[in-house]
């Protein structure tokens, strides 16, 4: 069964070149990532420090072996201080 996670970030405004440019190279890594099947980055229109992430997988499984791949991991881990608030995460699957 297929899960689609979705990522909000507040990301301090000063991050936000560093992070524009992580999040790309991450959609690069994800492309070839077993089990990712798409992944759409949209920016707040009246919020330029405010994101969301939106990705499919086709397991959970999938979706938590990328959250604990070694360059994803060490790239969520370096922006825990610099959110404005925190991230939030959540899973949705088909009902």
């Amino acid at each position: 069964m297929s899960v689609l996670s979705y990522l909000w970030f507040n990301i301090k405004e000063e991050n936000l070149p560093e992070f524009h440019e992580d999040v790309d190279r991450m959609l690069r890594l994800a492309e070839d990532y077993p089990g990712f099947q798409w992944a759409q980055v949209l920016r707040d229109e009246s919020n330029r420090a405010v994101h969301v992430i939106l990705s499919e997988w086709d397991s959970r499984d999938d979706m938590r072996s990328w959250e604990h791949f070694e360059e994803h991991e060490g790239i969520m881990t370096k922006y825990e201080d610099r959110y404005v608030e925190p991230m939030h995460h959540r899973r949705f699957v088909p009902m």
